[in-house]
């Protein structure tokens, strides 16, 4: 199992079009990913799912929890981080 944070510097937030692109990369992956806002009120969702990634509202100054389990969790990570550094400035 992997694991690893991120914390959102866009001024948007999380966006729809971000989202979209991040869940269609966790689709690429064979790990159970899963995503978790970092605030007592919300659970981990699906990353591979648009919809559980928009129902998490995740805004400027969030902390994200990104877990992924399986055979390629650790490039599924590195990858999704990635993604995240490099477009949600």
């Amino acid at each position: 199992m992997e694991c690893t944070e991120y914390t959102l510097q866009n001024s948007l937030g999380l966006q729809a079009k971000v989202s979209c692109t991040f869940t269609t990369l966790a689709n690429k992956f064979k790990s159970n990913i899963t995503v978790k806002k970092l605030n007592p009120d919300t659970h981990e969702v699906d990353a591979k799912d648009i919809i559980e990634i928009l129902s998490l509202r995740i805004r400027k100054g969030d902390t994200i929890q990104i877990t992924a389990d399986g055979i390629d969790a650790e490039k599924s990570i590195k990858e999704l981080y990635s993604y995240l550094k490099n477009n949600c400035l």
